[in-house]
């Protein structure tokens, strides 16, 4: 996972209206733009525990903000693109995940007791950095977030789910 990211265009205008699967939608982009300037409070990760012994997947990253907000980034069921989802739609899938095997298959994570989290509480999100592709799109395979100096990438991860790593300082 390579990119050059970038700040999003305070007025997006260049989106199509038929949005390519590995990008982002105008919708999703605006959210994130909803989201700089807020100050984080707490990260949660949400992990879907393999019953098989194969390993366990990060669904989502939920963050809460002073504000009250929360936003809530996930690589979907099925790992294809990073997407926005709500409270209501983590609940569905997980009752839905729940269902079909039998047992909860979701755990929740406090993401801020590691290390990589330490520098970021109480932090302002300056910008959610996204990258684009050769039509000026925001692809949906990673994003970068920057709080003020301490840069987290999101990313897909290559056997589903998603990862999270340092970004450069």
């Amino acid at each position: 996972m390579f990119h050059e990211f970038c700040g999003m265009e305070s007025t997006v205008t260049h989106i199509h209206h038929q949005t390519p699967p590995d990008c982002f939608t105008l919708e999703a982009v605006e959210a994130f733009q909803s989201f700089e300037g807020r100050t984080l409070v707490s990260a949660k990760y949400y992990v879907w525990k393999s019953l098989s012994g194969s390993a366990d997947l990060l669904y989502a990253l939920e963050l809460r903000f002073q504000e009250g907000e929360s936003l809530i980034i996930s690589s979907g069921e099925d790992s294809e693109a990073l997407q926005i989802i709500d409270a209501a739609t983590l609940v569905a899938t997980a009752n839905r995940a729940q269902q079909l095997n039998g047992q909860p298959v979701f755990d929740a994570y406090d993401a801020m007791q590691q290390s990589i989290w330490k520098g970021c509480a109480d932090r302002n999100l300056v910008a959610i950095r996204l990258s684009k592709n050769e039509e000026g799109l925001y692809l949906n395979d990673a994003l970068m977030l920057d709080f003020d100096g301490q840069q987290l990438i999101v990313g897909l991860h290559e056997r589903g789910g998603m990862r999270i790593m340092l970004g450069a300082r």
